[in-house]
């Protein structure tokens, strides 16, 4: 973990302090001096309760001198200077007129001793990512932005549109009663997700209000069966529904310096998924990433793009598709598949009975954003795909 805060002696008598921090000797006579720390904490390690940050001597206390905290971030995430003081305590040593204690919640250096930084429950945020990160390989893919949404925004706005304050959640999906039978599991890439629609005009919700709603925009073929994998151990639904996209979608993991893993939606329809994730050091929340972290996501997002151009994925998908098969069958939850991709349509066949493939998914309108289908697609082809399913 990066930290970085600046220090400014206060001082009416031109009194010199000296501050150590990692053998590094600063003296403070006047103006601003910028401190750089790097501490090994990550979260779900075992925290300690404090880590040493800098020691201070020569303060003469009483004689209206301090060292002001200007100001404090971890990993570039700024921290309010509201709630500064509570990341702070002072270890008291070496002081003439005070004894050997420790103040807590400390803005302010008043006294000669050791800085040390608290951490709490909330160090997470300070390694959040974009996409849902955690421990095992193959879990849920979720995009973590939606947790941070105005809910008072429409629908169908982009995400970074309906961004409200910065949450910093890091969660597998959405919260769902787990206790509840439902009737429909869906699952699908942006279509399903709803990109461009209010949230009654997306298929799932024309065809049932009692349903459970994976999708992640740009998912492809691996990442639906990650979601439905994780999910249907779950949650409990009847029949599930998939909408595919088509078979050039992989599914890029990336260890981050937490040792977590993120799982991220890569196509070759649009660099979204780079512009996004590779700098995201600089353009979404957080600067976890060294350098050499940022090289090596770069390495393997090229590496993921050239299987995509060579054509190997189609092959890696439709397997992929073989297992979505098989555990739906193996958990009893009846399979429906169709595509808004002619090319997936038409394979479906080698993978499912003709009465579980639903009607192709035009696109007979644009949503408002103007690429995706639009209200009127999803009505007809729910229209469509409702008596097949009901039976």
């Amino acid at each position: 973990m990066k930290i970085f805060f600046t220090l400014r002696l206060v001082s009416k008598d031109q009194s010199k302090v000296q501050v150590s921090c990692d053998r590094k000797i600063l003296i403070f006579s006047e103006g601003v001096s910028a401190v750089e720390k790097e501490i090994d904490i990550w979260p779900d390690r075992g925290l300690a309760e404090q880590y040493p940050i800098l020691e201070v001597k020569n303060l003469e206390e009483g004689r209206n001198t301090a060292l002001k905290i200007e100001n404090f971030s971890i990993n570039s995430v700024d921290v309010g200077k509201e709630e500064l003081q509570d990341y702070f305590s002072l270890s008291l040593i070496g002081n003439r007129y005070a004894k050997d204690s420790v103040l807590e919640k400390v803005s302010e250096i008043c006294f000669n001793g050791q800085l040390n930084l608290l951490v709490g429950k909330d160090i997470r945020k300070f390694f959040w990512s974009p996409y849902y990160a955690s421990r095992k390989r193959n879990d849920f893919v979720y995009d973590n932005r939606l947790a941070s949404v105005d809910n008072a925004t429409p629908h169908y706005w982009s995400v970074n549109e309906r961004l409200g304050e910065k949450v910093y959640t890091n969660i597998p999906h959405k919260p769902i009663d787990q206790n509840k039978n439902y009737e429909l599991g869906c699952f699908g890439c942006s279509l399903t997700f709803g990109t461009g629609l209010k949230h009654e005009e997306v298929w799932p919700s024309l065809l049932t209000e009692n349903h459970l709603n994976f999708s992640v925009q740009g998912l492809g073929i691996d990442g639906i069966y990650l979601n439905l994998a994780n999910s249907i151990k779950k949650f409990k639904w009847k029949s599930t529904v998939i909408v595919l996209p088509h078979w050039e979608r992989k599914i890029l993991r990336f260890h981050l310096p937490s040792g977590e893993i993120t799982r991220v939606p890569v196509t070759l329809t649009g660099e979204w998924a780079h512009s996004q994730f590779k700098h995201w050091a600089w353009k979404t929340f957080n600067r976890q990433l060294s350098k050499n972290d940022l090289q090596r996501w770069k390495k393997i997002y090229q590496k993921n793009i050239q299987s995509l151009v060579n054509g190997k994925v189609e092959e890696y998908s439709k397997k992929v598709l073989t297992k979505i098969v098989s555990i739906c069958e193996k958990y009893d939850r009846t399979l429906y598949l169709t595509s808004w991709d002619e090319d997936t349509h038409d394979n479906l066949k080698s993978f499912v009975t003709s009465d579980r493939i639903l009607p192709f998914f035009e696109k007979i309108d644009l949503a408002r954003d103007e690429a995706h289908h639009g209200p009127e697609s999803h009505k007809k082809w729910t229209d469509l795909a409702r008596t097949i399913i009901k039976k």
